[in-house]
């Protein structure tokens, strides 16, 4: 998207003398549309990945409560993000 508003402006003469700038805001509308959606995608992702996380560490909570064996289970991971 910041390409192509950078483009837009930086040939802004051209564009208003050729007359073309409802063609130019249709491309900035779709550069926009697909930088949304991107990052929709992205947050889908995201609540996926947190959401199983969250369900590995409840397993292996729950595993570990019932585990006959003293030290079965791993120690659960600290690493820093």
């Amino acid at each position: 998207m910041g390409t192509a508003l950078e483009r837009v402006l930086g040939a802004l003469r051209t564009v208003k003398a050729s007359g073309a700038e409802e063609r130019e805001r249709e491309r900035l509308d779709d550069a926009a549309l697909r930088a949304w959606e991107g990052g929709v995608r992205a947050a889908k992702w995201q609540a996926v990945a947190g959401n199983s996380a969250a369900w590995r560490s409840r397993w292996r909570s729950s595993w570990c409560s019932v585990s006959v064996a003293p030290g079965s289970c791993p120690a659960p991971s600290t690493s820093a993000r």
